[in-house]
């Protein structure tokens, strides 16, 4: 559980940076709720970085110096631009800082520790085990393999959460162990989303969009709980 908290947290500090330069970019930031735009600014970083790594493993395998080296990367051109750093970063910090207080890192660690409760389970679902762990290692050591369908038709599909994964498998101690982090991740983000809405409800400040997270996510949760889903490197 704690090597999926440690990733889990290094993951949202890279995407969210990524994603809130991304979002400054396209001009849409100030479009996303006030509350959401930490989740929101996360899932378009991670959507990035997922793609980026999956298109890179056309021409290199997935280690994990690779990734880190890649990641530095991203890391300084996202904060290159001064405009981006003194309208977005420094602002975002000073109205977010109450996460920081005892209660919001409270409740972060009971996210951390339920998300990685449930990822953390046996696995289930039966195309993880049929090729989603066996196409990770493949990235992992060999990057994307022309022709690997051949071997078995179900290597024809893939997905860009199994580079998520990847990097972290050629790592010994977490080998096979960390399929699940991308899964978990995802179970992660919706689970503070609606933690954020809960709040926003709570302190009648909620909007529509607070209300239908809060009702999708409880059809959502118990799905992907007993279906084994989270457990899926996809």
């Amino acid at each position: 559980m704690l090597s999926f908290i440690l990733t889990w947290i290094l993951l949202f500090l890279i995407t969210s940076l990524i994603g809130f330069r991304l979002l400054y970019e396209l001009r849409v930031e100030s479009n996303i709720l006030k509350g959401s735009k930490f989740i929101v600014s996360s899932w378009v970083g991670l959507i990035a970085v997922s793609n980026l790594l999956l298109f890179s493993s056309l021409f290199h395998s997935l280690s994990i110096s690779f990734v880190v080296f890649l990641s530095a990367l991203l890391i300084l051109v996202s904060v290159s631009s001064k405009a981006f750093r003194s309208n977005t970063l420094l602002p975002i910090y000073k109205t977010n800082s109450s996460f920081l207080s005892i209660g919001g890192i409270f409740s972060i660690n009971v996210l951390l520790i339920v998300a990685a409760f449930i990822a953390t389970t046996k696995v289930n679902w039966y195309d993880a085990r049929l090729y989603h762990f066996q196409l990770v290692q493949w990235l992992s050591q060999f990057g994307t393999v022309k022709g690997l369908a051949l071997l078995h038709s179900r290597f024809g599909f893939t997905s860009s959460f199994f580079a998520l994964a990847a990097p972290l498998d050629t790592i010994s101690v977490l080998q096979g162990r960390m399929m699940a982090f991308a899964g978990g991740f995802v179970l992660l983000l919706v689970l503070g989303h609606f933690a954020i809405s809960l709040y926003n409800i709570s302190k009648k400040s909620g909007s529509t969009a607070d209300w239908f997270f809060i009702i999708a996510t409880f059809f959502f949760i118990p799905y992907i709980t007993y279906s084994g889903l989270v457990i899926s490197s996809s």
